[in-house]
C-alpha cells in the first residue's frame, strides 16, 4: 500500500487505495513476501522459493563449519572461490555466522 502511495505521490488517500484493493477482491498477504529475500531463498512469481545455487553454498558453509573451521576461515574459502555472496558482494563471518544458526535452528 505504501508502494501505491509513493506511485501516484501520495494523491490517493490511503482509504481510498484500501477501499480499491478491496474492491477488486485483493487482499493484504499474510505472510508478506520480504523484497530482499534471505540467503538461500528467492521470489518467483511473488512466491518466496528456494534458490537451488544458493542452497548448495548453504551446504558447503555447513559441511565446512562441521570440519571445524572457524567463521572467518569459511569467509576466507568462499571469497577464495570466488562464491559471491547474495547482492554480489564478499563474504564476511557475521553472515556465515547468521546462516549457520539459522539452518541449525531450521533442523531443530
Amino acid at each position: 500500500m505504501s508502494k501505491i502511495s509513493e506511485l501516484t505521490e501520495g494523491k490517493w488517500p490511503k482509504t481510498s487505495i484500501i477501499e480499491a484493493l478491496q474492491a477488486h477482491g485483493i487482499k493484504k498477504s499474510e505472510t508478506p513476501i520480504p523484497s530482499k529475500p534471505k540467503y538461500g531463498y528467492k521470489v518467483e512469481n511473488g512466491e518466496l522459493v528456494l534458490c537451488e545455487k544458493e542452497q548448495k553454498i548453504i551446504k558447503l558453509i555447513l559441511e565446512l563449519h562441521s570440519q571445524n573451521n572457524s567463521l572467518r576461515k569459511i569467509a576466507r574459502i568462499l571469497n577464495d572461490k570466488k562464491i559471491k555472496g547474495k547482492y554480489g558482494g564478499l563474504w564476511d563471518k557475521s553472515v556465515i555466522s547468521t546462516i549457520i544458526k539459522r539452518e541449525t535452528k531450521q533442523e531443530e
